[in-house]
């Protein structure tokens, strides 16, 4: 069982997900990152703004930050896009699946959905009631670093990626970042593709929204990401929010 992966700004409060569950998403998790074939990734003001000009943002994040922009200060196109999405929601009688990329081999990835096509016309349903909000900056300062958890705590040997070490580097940070900021936030998930990773984050059918409610809390100002290979060299990333 996984252990805290999800924090924000006070110990009473503390939010628990257990990381296992995120298994359930993918029936394999997805090798690389292809982008989803829509018009809707090809942004209007694609400038990304950074607190640290010496920081350089890797395409993952650029793209991550992207997509979670969007859907802040677009809502209701965000909303049209998975709209579009529900038509890729197949019923094989039993489960209804997402299959996100199509082609003509019928080499299709099927993801499975708790809640089927039911939890997505309900994000869609949200989406188009709420007012747009303030885009959030990069900030190198929040992300989730090894190293720097090796340095704070005189670590020397190898650190594995494990559930229980996840909540060891985020307890670790947030007690370092609210020092400095009211409240911090962390999600996790493993999709290796940022677009897909933000589809599932905001219509997220099995944490009760708390991922959802952090993207598009409108507090946060600030938005870091980090990703990882865990011991079993399953891929995950930590975004950080504060």
């Amino acid at each position: 069982m996984g252990i805290c992966i999800c924090c924000i700004n006070s110990k009473k409060n503390q939010n628990y997900i257990n990381v296992d569950e995120l298994e359930y998403n993918s029936q394999k998790n997805l090798s690389e990152y292809i982008p989803l074939n829509y018009n809707d990734i090809i942004y209007d003001s694609p400038n990304i703004i950074s607190t640290n000009k010496n920081t350089y943002e890797s395409p993952f994040e650029i793209t991550m930050l992207k997509e979670i922009n969007f859907v802040r200060t677009n809502p209701k196109k965000y909303a049209l896009k998975l709209k579009e999405l529900c038509d890729n929601i197949i019923n094989d009688g039993k489960n209804e699946y997402l299959i996100p990329y199509k082609d003509n081999n019928n080499n299709n990835e099927k993801i499975l959905l708790k809640k089927g096509k039911e939890n997505f016309l309900d994000t869609i349903n949200y989406l188009n009631n709420m007012e747009p909000l303030n885009g959030l900056q990069f900030c190198e300062e929040i992300k989730i670093k090894l190293k720097e958890y090796y340095k704070d705590l005189n670590i020397e040997e190898k650190f594995f990626i494990t559930s229980e070490n996840i909540g060891k580097l985020i307890l670790n940070k947030r007690l370092k970042l609210l020092k400095k900021y009211k409240k911090c936030f962390f999600t996790i998930d493993i999709f290796p593709d940022p677009i897909l990773s933000i589809v599932f984050q905001i219509t997220d059918e099995i944490f009760n929204k708390e991922r959802r409610n952090a993207i598009l809390n409108k507090d946060f100002n600030f938005f870091s990401v980090n990703y990882f290979k865990d011991e079993k060299k399953k891929f995950l990333s930590i975004l950080s929010f504060a």
